[in-house]
């Protein structure tokens, strides 16, 4: 009877930790990994690395999809020439500046970011908002008539990922580095933390 007992305490052990284990996987696997033996881009001919396969988001769907939320920068990957993807992240160990995080409204774009050259106001936390145009086309985000992002919504359960291309940086030889960023759809909690951590305001006036 004791043994029997220790069997089936045994076995309910393992039914509830393959449940835990099976429920944590499927949290994970809402998570994108970026594959480096995937194509991610195709290169144009001038050298701006274009998204592949773009889902021709339309703006309605734009609207419904990215319009009225944050969206939380969770990894950025160089784009090489040839279009591979670099796999160490892009802001790994790199001091003076962070990555931005985004709100969108219809018709503006909130850039929430940490620059050192800033430092003398609110800790070099602030934020930069400016309009923008969004093209069904490319799927892209323009400012001043430059796209800063190219989106292309992850599909999983809730749409709460995006892949992006950025045109991040400039080089010593005015060479551009671009990334391919994921981001994540903030909860209204992290949103509203985030406004309150990058609370000063870089806009130029």
């Amino acid at each position: 009877m004791k043994q029997q007992l220790n069997s089936f305490f045994l076995l309910t052990a393992a039914v509830l930790m393959s449940a835990l284990l099976y429920s944590c996987q499927d949290d994970d696997d809402q998570r994108p990994v970026i594959d480096p033996k995937i194509p991610y881009v195709t290169m144009s001919a001038d050298g701006v690395p274009e998204i592949f396969n773009p889902t021709r988001m339309s703006r309605e769907l734009f609207n419904a999809i990215i319009v009225g939320r944050g969206w939380y920068h969770e990894a950025s990957h160089e784009i090489k020439p040839d279009g591979a993807v670099n796999m160490t992240d892009y802001y790994h160990n790199m001091i003076g500046m962070s990555p931005s995080h985004y709100y969108f409204d219809a018709d503006s774009v909130t850039m929430f970011s940490y620059h050192d050259s800033r430092g003398y106001v609110n800790g070099g936390c602030g934020f930069v908002r400016c309009a923008y145009t969004y093209n069904e086309a490319d799927q892209g985000i323009y400012v001043e008539g430059r796209r800063i992002l190219q989106i292309k919504p992850i599909k999983t359960e809730n749409c709460n990922y995006l892949m992006t291309v950025k045109w991040t940086a400039m080089r010593s030889d005015d060479s551009r580095v671009y990334t391919l960023d994921i981001l994540r759809r903030m909860t209204a909690k992290e949103l509203e933390k985030t406004r309150r951590t990058y609370s000063a305001n870089f806009t130029k006036r």
